[in-house]
């Protein structure tokens, strides 16, 4: 029985037409590109830091809502009246889910929700959820950031920032608790 084999050269040839009919296939499809986002270049003007030794909240009825305050920090917009600064509010820390329903951090910028997105509408978001029939308690590292932009209505303005740890949904109640709590906070200007 004779043996037939291919040479290299038809073998590399093959291979070179496979590559170019994949990439005409492919550059027929439509990618669905977006035109590019102009970025606003932010300078950053000053970094805060907090370290506290968390906080624990409960409560014991359906559909509860649960909050103890993490931190409360007081911290100035450089410049005059009608001057911007963006604020990024970043918290970690070691947070602890004790019953059944969701585990949350609450943030607050002057006593509203971040301007920025990233939670809802009651300035909340969900670092862990556990269901009766899911995992019981869970414990594990919770770090989300979210931003706001702030206008000053006075030269140099110290702006409020809130930072809550919270629980709901639970059935009965729910209990959470952190420990050793980091917030920074970084202060940039459009």
């Amino acid at each position: 029985m004779k043996e037939k084999r291919a040479s290299k050269k038809a073998v590399a040839m093959g291979c070179t037409f496979a590559m170019a009919l994949a990439a005409l296939i492919i550059s027929g499809v439509s990618a669905g590109a977006q035109s590019p986002k102009t970025l606003v270049k932010h300078v950053l003007s000053g970094t805060y830091y907090d370290a506290t030794s968390g906080a624990t909240t409960s409560c014991n009825t359906l559909g509860c809502v649960a909050t103890a305050n993490v931190s409360t920090v007081s911290i100035p917009c450089p410049g005059a009246t009608g001057v911007k600064c963006t604020y990024e509010v970043n918290i970690a820390a070691q947070s602890n889910m004790e019953s059944p329903g969701e585990g949350l951090y609450q943030f607050l910028i002057d006593g509203a929700i971040p301007n920025g997105g990233g939670t809802d509408a009651n300035g909340f978001w969900i670092w862990g959820i556990s269901g009766p029939s899911g995992p019981g308690p869970m414990s594990g590292s919770a770090a989300y950031s979210v931003n706001s932009q702030v206008t000053n209505t006075s030269a140099n303005q110290s702006h409020s920032i809130v930072v809550n740890l919270g629980c709901s949904m639970g059935n009965p109640g729910c209990t959470v608790n952190s420990g050793q709590t980091s917030l920074t906070v970084r202060v940039l200007k459009p």
